[in-house]
């Protein structure tokens, strides 16, 4: 489509044309005449397209009515009256992004797809849904998906919701708790010192009457920003929006974004602490402090450098003083500029007791130290370095990220193509090397304290259940004052509520969303091609994809010779590589080195299994690293050197990161706790997933705390195994070396730097003795629940059409009976081609009551097969499943896995053909093994201690 300036295309009047070498093509700024909507495309010819609508939303309250709006207005539209036609979307389409945001200060709607039909089907569909919702004419989805009053099986009532059980685990986790305090205190006065996500305190305080008028104020075509990326169909897409546009009258009440008068202030807030865990030493301290706006890109930019320098690593200075004067486990600089004003954070994390002023007093010492003498400029370049590299290998969907940058700043004014551009800021950034800006700002991030906001998080032992007595006390606050006709009209609601959620659409309803056709899914499987070749009797592993420049190497020793305690203790060393020093470098010099000349760089000990294979496996430390094409020689070098001559001497620094560990890994199991009991409860059906668990499941979160309490106990045997594998382990009869670059390489500098070395078998066997149904008790509000079994187990292989039963499950049945009716936050059932079935539920209120769903899967599969449902959208989006979209470097790691397992060509086009001809008979086979799965499948319950409670049988610990 031929774009001049001023021409009027559909409504769309051409306001900017610009050549953007940098985004490889061209953008182009459209308004909308009649309403004043902007749209912006940038028109780079990506395959993958994508479209957003995106709304300026200024919170006024905690209680997440934005947030609750996101939800609602998904839930049916005047041209699509389905319940669910987000669910229905993802049933049926080819997306590669399908979802909703909520921001602090605005609302997105982003699709994305690698098919013009498909992008055209989701943007009539959420445009649809953004500008005709039925939830502002039918208050039961506005209940549904925010709160309602509801009777549990006793009779008694208890709140009900999705956004209110999403909160209620958002807000459970520390992280999350202390940010949302820091920006109360940092805009009192603002729509930012509101929670925009909903505060499960306030949410039961929003009406329906308001939900409406925020809606109908803030959801309007003249405070819309519309985002277009890639090879759109642009004629069809204009026609299409501007068809929802026309009908709206231009408004000049936009809501407008006030800016913040900083203001310092001191407050305190107790966060959970898990029941076994000491409260000594537990506390947090942090300041924060607005240093600019938006505008200031290229100084939000060099900040986030110098948070890099100053505490980066262990050995970063800043962080490297507060951790020897023991006054912190963990200290942190960050910058946040996703908002209309930015501002930096000092957060110490577990302070020693009655020692905040000294570490205050730190801030001002290492302040007054860069005013005097300035940054490391080596360190200062390293970093600049590392931030190039991250602007540059972007990962998919690219266009994704490419709307959510642009939209952080176009939605304050600035021009979206220069949002987007880069090399103006980087060439800045490098002048300020010379000019000594990075010296000044540095020092004013520590040393500035005008108005600054200091926030105290105390550890709490009695908080978890303070916060459920207090959701009792709301609940009885707000039914207590109701009279005898409001209790019956919410019988009445509830009853309708029940009514709706269990009546499916009816066959007309459905027909009205678009949809494909399964010749459009009717693609072959993507596939990396991997070529061998042997170097030094070590197997190379070589992709050749267009990857920008950059090259992605990947090593791979086997580890069979160590136990399954003994890889427990090995990981938690492997992740220190690369932290510590080497023969040639100490830890800082290392850490440098790694930044100027290495992108991305990691450590971890993995497992394969030939398919088929549940006895054994073959468990790996892998080594990767991505550099741009020019390094790649001093990449490989590096590597070596780490692997080759890492020295593990100093305990000290050691424990430090065995501390840092813990406390991550307490995070990650309250945001994530369904990713525990899903390796928990594979474990007990195959060598592979023995180890996963072993290596990033409850057996490591265990020893991960055992290690953090008891180091000097530890250590002997940790360094023992760091010995054996550097001795043994890492040489060339144990390799196996993959490389994935647009042309082909051999790292013969990686290879020659390990001995030939002994061989080990190709596989060992793991065994777990666990109970079969666990419960692992954490400091959060919700719950997860996961039930998991394998194929082997009943003698029954993979095959394409299970994968399509999962889909069906996930989205019919487990998505209305476990987060429709049940009000968890998500839920689904996977069966993946090496036999492992689950399921799992996410930030759930009753998950004794999810359990109890597993049991009516198979009876629901059956009625659903032999009701004769049109199983095309499940083809589809099963199909589309086999597609995923995905960055050079993923690609490169999938294809190393598949040649590594035996996975094949011709296997993944079974699958698909399995998948195109499925028929009702293959999914009547599939509610067979269903019923053996819900029967004999093992069972893990993460929550806290009244989820388990409810939970029959499970053998219950902390975690």
């Amino acid at each position: 489509m031929n774009f001049e300036l001023n021409q009027v295309f559909s409504g769309f009047a051409v306001k900017e044309i610009r050549t953007s070498e940098e985004l490889h093509g061209r953008t182009v700024l459209l308004e909308h005449l009649k309403t004043g909507a902007q749209l912006f495309w940038v028109d780079n010819k990506a395959e993958n397209m994508v479209f957003s609508v995106t709304f300026r939303t200024l919170p006024e309250d905690d209680t997440g009515v934005f947030h609750i709006i996101e939800h609602s207005v998904l839930c049916g539209s005047g041209k699509y009256p389905v319940k669910e036609p987000f669910v229905e979307l993802l049933k049926s389409s080819m997306n590669t992004y399908l979802n909703a945001l909520t921001f602090s200060d605005m609302t997105m709607y982003p699709v994305a797809s690698r098919n013009a039909r498909d992008l055209l089907n989701l943007t009539g569909v959420y445009l649809d849904a953004v500008f005709d919702p039925t939830v502002i004419r039918d208050r039961k989805r506005f209940c549904q998906e925010g709160w309602h009053v509801d009777r549990n099986e006793a009779g008694e009532p208890e709140f009900r919701g999705v956004v209110f059980n999403e909160m209620k685990g958002a807000m459970s986790d520390t992280d999350t708790l202390i940010d949302r305090q820091l920006m109360r205190q940092l805009f009192p006065d603002t729509s930012y010192g509101f929670n925009s996500g909903g505060d499960p305190e306030a949410i039961p305080l929003l009406t329906y009457k308001r939900f409406c008028e925020q809606y109908r104020r803030f959801y309007h075509p003249s405070n819309a920003l519309f985002y277009l990326d890639g090879a759109v169909p642009m004629e069809e897409m204009l026609t299409l929006v501007d068809s929802f546009l026309e009908r709206y009258e231009r408004r000049e009440d936009i809501p407008e974004y006030t800016y913040q008068q900083p203001r310092g202030s001191e407050e305190s807030i107790r966060y959970e602490l898990g029941q076994e865990e000491p409260e000594e030493n537990r506390g947090y301290l942090t300041l924060a402090r607005i240093t600019g706006t938006w505008k200031d890109r290229a100084e939000n930019m060099a900040r986030g450098i110098i948070c890099d320098v100053l505490t980066g690593g262990n050995e970063a200075p800043l962080k490297r003083m507060a951790l020897e004067r023991g006054l912190v486990e963990d200290l942190t600089v960050s910058v946040d500029d996703t908002t209309l004003q930015s501002w930096v954070i000092i957060h110490a994390e577990n302070v020693t007791d009655g020692r905040e002023e000294d570490v205050l007093s730190l801030l001002r010492e290492a302040g007054e130290k860069i005013r005097a003498e300035g940054l490391d400029r080596r360190a200062v370049e390293a970093s600049l370095n590392r931030a190039i590299y991250i602007l540059r290998e972007e990962e998919e969907p690219q266009g994704i990220g490419r709307c959510i940058r642009c939209l952080g700043n176009w939605i304050y004014g600035a021009d979206p193509t220069d949002t987007l551009e880069t090399a103006g800021i980087v060439k800045q950034l490098k002048e300020w090397l010379d000019s000594g800006r990075f010296n000044e700002l540095a020092a004013d991030m520590l040393l500035n304290h005008e108005n600054l906001v200091t926030l105290h998080t105390k550890p709490s032992r009695t908080l978890g259940e303070e916060k459920r007595e207090e959701e009792q006390k709301l609940l009885e606050r707000i039914t207590g004052q109701w009279i005898a006709e409001e209790k019956e009209a919410n019988d009445r609601l509830i009853a309708d509520i029940a009514a709706w959620q269990n009546t499916p659409d009816m066959p007309e309803q459905l027909k009205t969303l678009p949809r494909l056709s399964k010749s459009d899914a009717d693609v072959s499987p993507e596939w990396t091609e991997t070529d061998v070749e042997r170097y030094k009797d070590v197997n190379v592993m070589t992709h050749q994809l267009n990857c920008n420049g950059v090259v992605h190497l990947k090593a791979y020793f086997a580890l069979t010779d160590f136990s399954l305690k003994e890889l427990t203790r090995l990981s938690q060393m492997t992740g220190l590589l690369g932290r510590l020093p080497t023969d040639r470098h100490d830890a800082l010099s290392l850490q440098l080195e790694i930044r100027r000349w290495i992108g991305s760089l990691s450590f971890a000990i993995i497992t394969r299994a030939e398919a088929g294979q549940d006895e054994t496996c073959t468990p790996y430390l892998t080594a990767s690293a991505s550099a741009l094409e020019e390094n790649a020689e001093k990449a490989q070098e590096l590597l070596a050197e780490i692997l080759t001559s890492t020295r593990y001497e100093d305990r000290d620094r050691m424990t430090e990161m065995f501390r840092q560990n813990e406390m991550g890994a307490r995070q990650r199991i309250v945001a994530a706790g369904h990713q525990i009991g899903v390796k928990n409860v594979l474990s007990h059906f195959s060598a592979e997933n023995t180890v996963r668990n072993a290596l990033d499941g409850d057996v490591a979160a265990a020893y991960i705390h055992q290690l953090a309490r008891k180091p000097e106990k530890e250590l002997p045997g940790l360094l023992k195994l760091a010995e054996r594998l550097m001795k043994e382990s890492l040489c060339r009869k144990r390799m196996t070396v993959s490389v994935t670059s647009t042309e082909k390489m051999i790292p013969e500098k990686l290879i020659d730097a390990f001995p030939e070395g002994t061989a080990v078998p190709a596989v060992r066997a793991y065994h777990t003795d666990a109970p079969m149904a666990a419960g692992f008790r954490i400091p959060a509000q919700t719950g997860f629940a996961v039930r998991g079994y394998r194929l082997s187990r009943m003698g029954i292989p993979f095959e394409g059409a299970m994968w399509l039963a999962s889909s069906i499950l996930s989205l019919d049945y487990l998505w209305n009976r476990v987060r429709v009716r049940g009000g968890a936050y998500g839920a689904g059932l996977q069966v993946d081609r090496t036999g492992n079935i689950y399921s799992y539920s996410y930030r759930d209120p009753t998950p004794a009551k999810t359990l109890e769903a597993d049991s009516g899967a198979a009876a629901f599969l059956r009625e659903f097969a032999e009701k004769g449902n049109n199983l095309d959208p499940y083809i589809i989006s099963s199909l589309n499943e086999l597609n995923p979209l995905m960055s050079p470097r993923d690609k490169g790691s999938l294809a190393d896995g598949r040649y590594m397992t035996g996975y094949t060509r011709e296997e993944a086009e079974k699958i698909r053909k399995q998948i195109l001809y499925a028929e009702p008979a293959d999914l009547l086979r599939c509610a067979d093994w269903l019923e053996v799965f819900s029967r004999e499948g093992a069972v893990c319950v993460v929550g806290h201690r009244g989820v388990l409670k409810d939970c029959e049988g499970l053998t219950v610990r902390d975690l």
